[in-house]
């Protein structure tokens, strides 16, 4: 399984709450174009976020099944990266509060992406 790469931000499906393994998949898409954007290798990666290669592989590969969203977001600021949760209120027109991942401002649509390819 691997993590599909867009460069044209899509707008979030907001008619369902995007679940943990999404926001966790999202996490690690924006983890491997960081460290792909420096032009670093898996083991540098890993010494970078003092963990290791396999780990690092397995986000690469979308594989975040052993990994926490907290544990993601420490590997961002290891990448130099904020993480800011910001809590709204729902909008009106929705039946139930949704979570969105915003990266660099823009929204992401992770919430209704194929993550097996």
């Amino acid at each position: 399984m691997g993590l599909q790469s867009t460069s044209t931000p899509e707008v979030p499906d907001d008619s369902r709450p995007m679940d943990d393994r999404e926001l966790k998949c999202g996490l690690a898409r924006e983890i491997t174009r960081l460290a792909h954007a420096r032009g670093l290798t898996q083991i540098e990666t890993a010494a970078l976020l003092e963990t290791t290669q396999p780990k690092v592989s397995a986000i690469f590969a979308g594989c975040v099944e052993g990994f926490s969203a907290q544990r993601l977001m420490r590997h961002l600021n290891a990448l130099d990266h904020d993480v800011h949760l910001v809590v709204l209120p729902k909008r009106e027109a929705e039946v139930s509060g949704v979570v969105t991942l915003h990266v660099q401002g823009s929204p992401l649509g992770w919430a209704g992406e194929d993550h097996s390819a």
